[in-house]
């Protein structure tokens, strides 16, 4: 896999790997030949990250396999693979199972409070690793909601490890908003 990232940027990339505990049973797992599920659940970066068997939702479009416009590289419309997908690649190189799963439950511009009350009826409860990705909702996002989606999937048995995803925007975006109401709305 090639990156268009800085060996420095890498390096800073990961801010807490966390205690070995943490990931130790998942390791066990996956040296004892289980097949890793693999969850993400989050706004549009999570979405990006792409999947593999779930038809008519946006993740296939970064599957790797349907072409799809991309903003940054040539040619603009072309397959990309996700970074869930690349994940879930890397894993199977490492530890190659049929049955390794993705299940990519983001969705676009919807902060986790808003998903919350009906969490798993979009994520599966049978998970080894979720990646959770709040950063793209950020201005929207209420704390208490992460708070809670991590305690939810911490009471999973088996307790699935979480990786907290964020992405840091690298661009400034200027947006100028113009809203006129025709009749003037008044409020009583």
């Amino acid at each position: 896999m090639t990156s268009h990232l800085t060996a420095l940027d890498l390096n800073r990339s990961v801010v807490r790997l966390g205690q070995p505990e943490a990931y130790s049973a998942l390791l066990r797992r996956l040296d004892a030949g289980k097949p890793l599920r693999l969850g993400v659940f989050g706004a549009s970066v999570a979405q990006h990250g792409g999947c593999l068997e779930q038809p008519y939702k946006r993740c296939m479009e970064f599957g790797g396999v349907l072409k799809t416009r991309m903003n940054w590289g040539e040619p603009s419309v072309r397959p990309f693979k996700g970074w869930a997908v690349r994940l879930l690649e890397h894993v199977n190189h490492t530890w190659p199972h049929a049955q390794h799963r993705l299940n990519n439950s983001a969705l676009d511009a919807t902060p986790a409070q808003t998903v919350l009350p009906c969490l798993f009826s979009h994520l599966p409860t049978q998970l080894d690793l979720v990646v959770l990705e709040f950063g793209s909702m950020a201005m929207h996002l209420q704390l208490a909601a992460v708070e809670a989606v991590a305690r939810r999937l911490l009471e999973l048995c088996p307790r699935p490890l979480l990786v907290f995803l964020s992405v840091h925007t690298t661009l400034t975006l200027t947006l100028t908003l113009t809203l006129t109401l025709t009749p003037p709305l008044t409020l009583t």
